[in-house]
């Protein structure tokens, strides 16, 4: 009964899959204001495991977003109400059995939203966007927690704007990616933007892609090669019309998507708050004033050669470049090349890709949804190689109401399975 949205898949390593989302009037749940729900099923042919979904919340609204398989059950990220009338991000861990075993919640005295999680060896690192901290109205949020939720660090990323984190993956050596969107002022609009991140939280690199639209990245996973791959959707180009069509990006470990690529206050201008340091983020704070905080990334020192390292010496305000003989490898084609497409799925107002995953041979899978001007939106599946070559492309046949992807995971034996409504 009621109304139920998927919003996450995990795959378990027997082979199980948990789903979550919300819904509506769920029974056990909270009459008309939506709870979190989690289901466990049998990977082969999606029956349930359990005798019906485990309900999580309160008397507000509750929602989960993404959720993450561990060795003894699963974990999830998202939003409940906390302090006052505002939501704090919201992580429970669950047992095989769908038992909570332990929930935290983090934020503060405004807005705090989770929506994306990945499971790391000692731990776990969302992703998602703040109003309580940061310098903006919303800030991408990025944290860093133990095993069972507590807090070991938090950072913000954003300026006096709207930033908003939407992905995050792990990468080998403990770094992290993050996908999201950034409103960058002197664009006057918003773009879609990427970081890598240490496993402390600094960041290695960010880089906002120039595009003419505010086209978005979604969801991000770390590439066979080394590099990264991300989902979103992205503004027509040809001048026809607003529409909206899946993205399919492809970058180096960098965040390059080419290899031709290199990386107020109401009394104060731009120019009263640049201390001439090309290695600070000069911003103005209603609460503090002028503030000059270290870019800490190489987007202020790009050099424009795709194969060197930038970075700033905020000691000295000056540029450093290092040249990288792994990046040369790329440009020689020994990794796998970076790249960026826009594919129509045929839908005659909106088509968007939200999940992200990789096959074992290092083929990549997008979900989402393609309207297709007679009865709405219908679910998208399409499978490329390592290039962007897409080798198939399905829709279910049409039905009579709308169907949404949100996300996918990928089984033992490469089968996809897709969340959504």
């Amino acid at each position: 009964s009621g109304h139920w949205y998927g919003r996450a898949l995990a795959a378990a390593a027997d082979g199980t899959l948990y789903a979550c989302g919300e819904a509506y009037n769920a029974p056990g749940g909270h009459g008309s204001n939506n709870d979190a729900v989690v289901m466990r099923v049998n990977g082969k042919d999606l029956k349930p495991i359990w005798s019906a979904a485990k309900v999580f919340g309160g008397t507000s609204y509750d929602y989960c977003k993404d959720i993450v398989a561990t060795k003894t059950g699963a974990v999830f990220v998202g939003y409940r109400n906390g302090t006052g009338a505002n939501n704090e991000l919201w992580l429970a861990g669950l047992d095989s059995a769908g038992k909570l075993l332990w929930e935290k919640q983090h934020g503060g005295n405004a807005a705090d939203l989770g929506m994306k999680l990945v499971a790391l060896s000692d731990g776990f690192a969302a992703v998602g966007h703040t109003q309580s901290k940061g310098e903006g109205n919303y800030d991408i949020w990025v944290l860093r927690t133990d095993t069972k939720g507590a807090l070991l660090w938090d950072r913000t990323i954003g300026e006096a704007s709207h930033d908003f984190g939407d992905g995050i993956t792990a990468l080998p050596g403990g770094d992290l990616a993050v996908a999201g969107r950034r409103y960058v002022v002197a664009k006057g609009r918003t773009l879609p933007w990427m970081a890598r991140l240490s496993a402390a939280g600094a960041i290695k690199w960010q880089r906002a892609l120039a595009t003419t639209k505010n086209d978005q990245l979604l969801d991000v996973v770390a590439a066979k090669t080394g590099g990264l791959t991300f989902a979103g959707r992205a503004y027509r180009k040809d001048g026809v019309d607003n529409y909206l069509e899946g993205w399919l990006v492809r970058t180096d470990a960098w965040g390059h998507v080419s290899c031709k690529e290199a990386g107020g206050c109401s009394d104060k201008g731009v120019a009263a708050c640049d201390d001439k340091n090309v290695c600070t983020q000069d911003l103005c704070s209603q609460a503090k004033g002028c503030t000059h905080t270290p870019t800490e990334a190489a987007w202020t020192c790009a050099d424009g050669k795709f194969c060197t390292l930038d970075a700033c010496d905020i000691k000295t305000g000056k540029c450093t470049h290092k040249t990288d003989k792994a990046c040369e490898d790329c440009q020689k084609g020994i990794l796998g090349k970076p790249w960026s497409s826009v594919i129509d799925g045929g839908g005659l107002n909106s088509d968007e890709l939200w999940g992200v995953g990789v096959f074992s041979n290092g083929d990549v899978a997008w979900a989402g949804y393609s309207y297709n001007g007679a009865n709405g939106y219908d679910l998208w599946t399409i499978r490329t190689n390592a290039h962007g070559k897409v080798l198939w492309t399905l829709k279910p046949a049409a039905a009579s109401h709308h169907q949404y992807g949100y996300d996918l995971t990928l089984t033992a034996d490469d089968s996809v399975v897709v969340a959504g409504i």
